[in-house]
């Protein structure tokens, strides 16, 4: 059954901060494969929308395609793709000046968020404390300038999917 891409469940340990992440992705063209920016995880938290992370991710040696259109055509992989990383503050960086506080005791959002570039302005300009609906937005179009070029460049998608990471905490 087909899942809802760039979505997603995980946990995170609330003493190592050690995190996994499973995330609905198509299956990626032949010798592509999917590229998670988890050196710098982007604080996006705000009063209305607390608690809540962006994990950029693209297709590296493949085209970077509007995945979210692959969802129903039978080739989303049942198998989530699994992405490990650390909520320690060194991972960690706020968006913009005002961004709250993540609180590692409770329950996070994260947004997987496809972007080729790791456009950090465009997340902050677009995303920061928007509701989950905002995710789904693409690049404004260019007005249909025409080009020189023999072929069109394709715009690459800016696309993303809220999922929970749940707090995992030690028992005494």
């Amino acid at each position: 059954m087909p899942n809802a891409i760039y979505s997603g469940t995980g946990e995170y340990d609330s003493a190592t901060l050690m995190a996994v992440y499973s995330a609905y992705l198509p299956k990626p063209d032949e010798g592509a494969v999917y590229e998670f920016r988890t050196g710098t995880i982007y604080n996006i938290s705000c009063k209305a929308y607390p608690n809540r992370i962006l994990i950029f991710m693209r297709v590296k040696d493949g085209a970077n395609t509007d995945l979210s259109k692959l969802t129903l055509d039978g080739n989303t992989s049942d198998t989530p793709t699994t992405i490990m990383f650390s909520l320690d503050s060194g991972f960690i960086e706020d968006v913009n000046d005002n961004c709250e506080k993540l609180e590692l005791d409770k329950d996070i959002e994260l947004i997987l968020f496809h972007d080729q570039y790791y456009d950090i302005s465009y997340v902050e300009k677009n995303l920061f404390c928007l509701p989950a609906s905002a995710y789904a937005t693409g690049p404004a179009p260019d007005g249909g300038a025409k080009t020189e070029l023999e072929s069109p460049l394709a715009i690459v998608p800016k696309k993303g999917k809220p999922g929970l990471l749940l707090v995992k905490k030690l028992k005494p």
